[in-house]
């Protein structure tokens, strides 16, 4: 017995009366369809009903959407590249069963719009010439897909061909090769067979090699895939190097079925396995061939002719060495080995044992490392190898050179010699402050530190901020000399001085060891850093030394000598495609320098380039075939063709375009002019293929799932990159894999429609459908003639049209398939069966607001005050709120429609009244 508590008792008692009294809404069941209720509960919450109508709207829009995305998921493969990382995708039409997503959460459902249930033509259209493209790609016909409606087909096409295309359509009749234009020249073929072959030869080498390998193969034997490729008897060196062309054994293989089927040809697809050729892998065990002892077995002769063959590359290749062993072991010397003086070491090794270097270097011992010219004597316990360290005072130490009186200084001389010291860097300061004030034609100046230097004290700079590199200053490395040459000369005579200055450093160290003085120290003017202040506040140094800024921290912008190429400025330099570019940061604080210095430079004294004064790309390079250069040959300077590797320079002067837009438009005008009056004779779009199909959302799915692959990969990425610039097979491949594709979606889709693993699932033909699957519904009987029928549609202008229809009808006969119809198409899109399309059907109707819908009514909310206008519009829109609603969801983004015809009368969407658009 379980005891409850006062308030426990109470909350739950509170609990069950609000669950009584709350209105819980009706689930939507499969069977069931309460929009109205669904509408007015909306109504009854406070919501706008502007908000009403576009959320009725945009639920009627996902009905349609779940089920082209169905569709979509049934007619795609499964994707198993993850495989244990993935599950199959839930179908949109299962949160509609009993127990399901939206049925659990009540979900209100609305009905698609009636427009999704008519038949849609999905159409493929190619241009009759190539239109060019952009930068890398050849040209070809341009291909299009789209659907519409079955009845606006032909009105379509005729607006592709008229004056009023608009968007890619007439960009691409603007690009294309009309045959009155300028030739284009084709591009050259790769020539891909060796110097002395033909295509001819190579192909009938080919079919040869076919033939011979056809017969070995039926006379039984079969030899790995491994052993096809015959080795070479003799070995070449340059061999190696050379690509070797062979044929892949599937094709030998199929050209051996191709000479075995003359004789019998019905059972040349039966033998076709037993006659390719099998990899030492997967072939059947065999008996060894070691079993008869007369018989050599296979791998010995493998081996044998890998050793021989390695014996000979080692012959070729190197007989150089096998030429030195020879002679090395036959005790007699082939060649002889001289050593170079300069990589013998400089050491002398000296009676006694010692080793000496002739330039005087001592290499430091354990005993020496402490104290460099410590003094050896022998002891007298073992007077001849051991030594022992005396260490000595530098003065104390005795040297061989024999004394010499100590330097008297003259203090008159030394004056002297510090007097006109400080008088030439004095006259050396006031010649390069006249220097500054000169043109700037002899100043090299930085724009970045805001200084300026001469060529006397050039610097060295890194080798990337070099405008250029001459090869011709390179020198012959035969007149150069060593570095250890001069290594060696520099230590030689530092050895000298340093021993002719010995004597007085031991008088200095004496002197001061002694506490006695014998020598002062003091301080020269010259060796104290100089700056100048200018008028302008800018401090320079009489050396011409420019300290670094921050901006000159990543540039070093130093003076070079006369000799070397002059430096050019950052305002110069331009960013080309392959050249190090500086961002316009950069170039905006190198130019922010004082007024003053705007005289010295030329180039300062201009403003920076804007934005409105750059180069106008030349976009008009269809018309005559003019290039598009912005920089001319004759206007670059030579330095940019010697090393165009690098960088490119280009002028001061500011080039122009080539053309501006008002000749672009004249140039356009003229070219549309030529050839609008052709398209009434013959239209540039032609029909390539058109599949009917009995919904929109059966078209739609159909459309884009043949705009690629079955995995979603585009056409073009199946061909090689190689192969796409042949202007010959590519656009005939891109061609072929776009019908191939439709063929493909063709069946499989009728497959579908006639119950192949269960059909579509949630798939409608009406708007009082729930979807089939949902709830039992169109599982009882299969799918009417009239709906399930595709009817495919190919242009007889293609030159292949009749095989291609063919194909067809074996395709659909092979799958047993009764609800595929093939016919011909003439260039207007027109059936050649004696059939005619659809009659055209009445056009879509606009999208309207709630008052313009009342005012169709003859309804008006004018002259109420804000409650009683709003409490009107309530009433009106629970009366009206699904009429609305279905007329905003009719149209879809995806479906094309003609263009109004010309008697018709069209409503502007603006302020003004309607006007009759005069055609």
């Amino acid at each position: 017995m379980i005891i409850l508590t006062r308030a426990r008792f109470a909350k739950r008692l509170a609990l069950r009366l609000s669950k009584a009294k709350r209105k819980v809404p009706a689930k939507a069941q499969p069977h069931q369809h309460h929009p109205e209720s669904a509408t007015t509960r909306r109504f009854v919450q406070g919501v706008p009903p502007d908000e009403v109508i576009a959320v009725t709207a945009r639920r009627m829009a996902k009905a349609e959407r779940d089920e082209r995305m169905d569709i979509t998921l049934a007619l795609t493969e499964v994707k198993e590249y993850m495989g244990g990382f993935t599950r199959p995708r839930d179908l949109s039409a299962s949160r509609w069963f009993r127990g399901g997503t939206y049925d659990r959460r009540g979900t209100v459902y609305e009905s698609p719009p009636e427009a999704a249930y008519e038949s849609h033509t999905v159409f493929i259209v190619e241009s009759r010439y190539p239109v060019v493209h952009g930068i890398g790609r050849i040209d070809t016909e341009e291909q299009f897909v789209g659907v519409c409606r079955e009845g606006d087909l032909p009105a379509l096409l005729a607006s592709f061909n008229s004056a009023k295309t608009r968007g890619e359509f007439r960009e691409a009749m603007d690009n294309a090769r009309w045959p009155w234009m300028q030739n284009h020249p084709m591009p050259r073929k790769t020539v891909w067979w060796e110097p002395g072959e033909s295509p001819d030869a190579v192909h009938r080498k080919a079919i040869e090699e076919s033939t011979d390998f056809a017969s070995e193969l039926q006379d039984g034997k079969r030899v790995p895939v491994e052993l096809l490729t015959p080795a070479s008897s003799s070995y070449d060196a340059r061999s190696h190097l050379k690509q070797r062309r062979s044929f892949h054994a599937s094709a030998l293989a199929r050209a051996g079925d191709h000479s075995s089927s003359s004789s019998s040809p019905s059972s040349s697809f039966q033998n076709r396995d037993k006659s390719l050729p099998a990899s030492s892998w997967s072939r059947p065990p065999r008996p060894p061939q070691d079993a008869d002892d007369n018989v050599v077995p296979a791998f010995y002769v493998e081996r044998k002719r890998q050793r021989d063959d390695i014996s000979e590359r080692k012959v070729a290749e190197s007989s150089l060495m096998a030429e030195l062993n020879a002679g090395i072991l036959s005790e007699g010397l082939s060649a002889s080995v001289r050593p170079r003086e300069e990589k013998i070491p400089v050491e002398v090794r000296m009676a006694d044992g010692s080793v000496r270097h002739p330039s005087g270097f001592e290499p430091p011992t354990a005993e020496t490392d402490f104290h460099p010219v410590a003094a050896k004597t022998p002891t007298e316990e073992d007077p001849q190898s051991i030594l022992s360290t005396v260490k000595q005072m530098w003065d104390a130490r005795k040297f061989a050179e024999p004394e010499v009186p100590p330097i008297s200084i003259d203090a008159d001389v030394e004056a002297e010699y510090l007097k006109r010291k400080v008088q030439d860097i004095i006259d050396n300061s006031a010649v390069r402050t006249a220097q500054i004030a000169e043109p700037a034609s002899a100043v090299n100046f930085d724009p970045v530190s805001g200084v300026s230097s001469t060529p006397e004290s050039p610097s060295t700079t890194s080798s990337w901020d070099t405008p250029a590199r001459s090869r011709a200053r390179s020198t012959d490395p035969d007149n150069i000399v060593p570095p250890y040459y001069i290594e060696r000369k520099q230590q030689r005579d530092s050895i000298s001085q340093r021993k002719e200055e010995d004597e007085l450093m031991s008088e200095l160290s004496a002197g001061v060891l002694s506490d006695g003085i014998a020598a002062e120290m003091r301080l020269r003017d010259e060796k104290i850093p100089v700056e100048v202040f200018e008028e302008d506040g800018i401090v320079r140094h009489p050396s011409g030394y420019a300290p670094p800024t921050p901006e000159t921290d990543f540039y070093p912008a130093s003076a070079k000598s006369p000799e070397s190429p002059p430096k050019t400025l950052w305002t110069e330099l331009t960013a080309s495609k392959i050249a190090r570019g500086f961002h316009w940061s950069a170039l905006v604080r190198a130019q922010e320098v004082p007024d003053s210095f705007r005289l010295v430079s030329p180039v300062l004294g201009t403003s920076p380039p804007t934005p409105s004064s750059l180069h106008v790309r030349d976009i008009a390079t269809t018309a005559q075939g003019e290039s598009s250069d912005a920089v001319s040959a004759h206007d670059k300077p030579p330095q940019a063709e010697k090393d165009g590797d690098e960088y490119s320079l280009i002028s001061t002067n500011p080039t122009r375009p080539r053309i501006s837009y008002e000749q672009l438009d004249s140039r356009l005008d003229a070219i549309r002019r030529k050839y609008r009056p052709k398209l009434e004779t013959e239209p540039f779009w032609r029909p390539l293929l058109t599949v009917t199909l009995a919904t929109r959302p059966l078209a739609l799915s159909f459309a884009r799932l043949a705009r690629a692959l079955p995995r979603g990969e585009p056409f073009y990425a199946s061909i090689v990159p190689d192969d796409r610039k042949c202007w010959k097979s590519f656009p005939t491949r891109m061609r072929q894999l776009r019908l191939r594709r439709a063929r493909q979606l063709t069946i499989e889709m009728a497959r579908f429609l006639e119950g192949y693993r269960g059909g579509f699932v949630g798939l409608r033909f009406g708007t009082g459908d729930r979807g089939r699957g949902i709830g039992g519904e169109g599982f009882a009987e299969p799918i009417p003639a009239s709906k399930r029928l595709i009817q495919v549609g190919v242009g007889e202008w293609y030159k292949h049209a009749a095989d291609l229809q063919e194909l067809l009808r074996e395709e659909a006969r092979e799958a047993d398939l009764d609800n595929v119809a093939v016919f011909g198409l003439d260039e207007r899109g027109a059936r050649t069966d004696g059939k005619a399309w659809a009659p055209k059907p009445r056009p879509l109707p606009r999208l309207e607001s709630l008052n313009e819908f009342a005012a169709k009514k003859g309804v008006s909310f004018e002259g109420m005050d804000k409650w009683q206008r709003e409490e009107a519009r309530m009433e009106f829109a629970k009366k009206y709120a699904m009429q609305i609603a279905a007329r905003r969801a009719q149209g879809h983004s995806s479906v094309m429609h003609p263009p109004p015809t010309h008697g018709r009368t069209l409503v502007r969407r603006t302020w003004q009244p309607a006007t009759p658009i005069v055609s």
